[in-house]
């Protein structure tokens, strides 16, 4: 739902301002009162999905660290909650600071786009099929084949990850 929603505004964003069209789309709204209120709502559902992206890494992470709190003698309840809300504080003020650090955002979209996409579509599902099938490894063509193509998959993203990464650094040092 979300690559339909983000596809349909990029395609009537560049429908209505063709070539013209801005990195954001923001950029192109006039600074009327419809322009405002829409830059406004925008600004509220990118605040909104902040606070949700943040979610699960604080999920992943703070347990370790509430368990080496827990075993270190002393620590009350007030403490940890401390600790928690300053883990959280310090997420989104690295945030901050990457985002205040990157001048021109657009710069930046092809490098993680080029480096997560190619993870995330080639190398993690080939690498996870072959770590959780191997152990049941039979010497059956279907299954040698499947190996094959899972390797061939881990080889070609990896090329791709490092070579689009290779490219875009070099582009971002011009």
């Amino acid at each position: 739902m979300v690559v339909v929603i983000y596809s349909l505004a990029g395609f009537f964003g560049f429908l209505a301002y063709g070539n013209d069209v801005q990195d954001s789309i923001t950029l192109n709204l006039p600074n009327d009162h419809l322009g405002i209120f829409v830059k406004a709502v925008l600004l509220f559902v990118v605040y909104s999905g902040f606070l949700i992206q943040i979610f699960p890494i604080v999920a992943m992470i703070w347990p370790a660290i509430k368990k080496k709190l827990r075993n270190s003698c002393g620590v009350s309840t007030t403490t940890k909650r401390i600790v928690h809300f300053a883990f959280r504080y310090s997420i989104v003020v690295v945030v901050f600071l990457l985002s205040y650090a990157i001048p021109r955002l657009s710069d930046m979209v092809p490098l993680v786009g080029v480096t997560a996409g190619m993870l995330l579509a080639l190398v993690f599902p080939s690498l996870f099929h072959l770590l959780i099938f191997l152990p049941q490894f039979e010497c059956r063509i279907g299954f040698i084949l499947d190996i094959f193509l899972d390797i061939f998959c881990i080889v070609i993203g990896m090329f791709f990850v490092i070579y689009g990464f290779i490219t875009n650094v070099q582009h971002l040092m011009h």
